[in-house]
């Protein structure tokens, strides 16, 4: 029972998920007028990262969750991998004047350890949405089957075709940071773990949040293309 809930969980948002992408964005959003805190962390290549330093750029900073008991989350990678290859096919980040920051809450070895994994995390989901019918049963049919939608894009990474990293990714190495916006938690959507709840804020050009969305669950993440409207729309 626990897990056809589930599945009907997932579903759901697919359902929704799609609604927004169909409905589209008819007006421009409102200024939440609330100023997102400053900070300086390091990212995956030892460089400090600071919002002020950022002040005239709109920035998309993307708290990930991470790791998923003993494993790590691929949603959390593909949710990166999607916006490269926008950011390779249309270049978001100069035409939208836009940074586009990651954030793990975990010491800076993790951090590389995530950068690195994008093949096999890839692998798993493509995995996935290749199991044959045949071998499903009615009840994980629904659930490989909503895969294929939640996530539709095929990335396959290796060391002669690496995946790109055109975004930093910053190390809130103490979880003083994701703790102060409490988002950080070692028990969200049936783990226990030390992970962050994924959100994702948009942030103008004078520090100000403009738009936030958080996830209820794992697959409960805004697509790529519903990211860019909201931005398109900010301006």
């Amino acid at each position: 029972m626990k897990k056809h809930v589930i599945i009907l969980k997932w579903l759901l948002i697919m359902v929704l998920l799609s609604g927004f992408c169909r409905a589209g964005i008819s007006q421009n959003l409102p200024r939440i007028n609330k100023p997102f805190p400053d900070f300086s962390l390091k990212n995956n290549k030892g460089e400090i990262v600071s919002l002020s330093q950022l002040k005239g750029k709109n920035v998309l900073l993307i708290f990930s969750r991470g790791k998923v008991s003993d494993h790590w989350c691929q949603l959390c990678h593909y949710q990166y991998a999607e916006l490269a290859k926008l950011e390779l096919e249309e270049g978001i980040q100069e035409k939208y004047n836009l940074e586009i920051l990651f954030m793990l809450p975990y010491q800076m070895d993790e951090v590389i350890l995530w950068t690195e994994m994008f093949p096999s995390q890839m692998a798993d989901i493509e995995r996935w949405k290749s199991i044959p019918e045949d071998k499903l049963t009615a009840s994980s049919s629904v659930f490989f089957n909503a895969i294929k939608d939640v996530l539709p894009l095929s990335f396959q990474f290796d060391e002669n075709n690496p995946a790109p990293l055109p975004f930093p990714v910053l190390a809130d190495e103490d979880h003083k940071f994701s703790m102060e916006l409490k988002l950080y938690s070692t028990a969200w959507d049936g783990y226990y773990n030390e992970q962050n709840e994924p959100v994702i804020f948009i942030i103008d050009t004078e520090g100000l949040i403009r738009f936030k969305y958080k996830s209820q669950e794992t697959f409960d993440r805004l697509p790529a293309s519903y990211i860019i409207e909201v931005i398109e729309n900010m301006l």
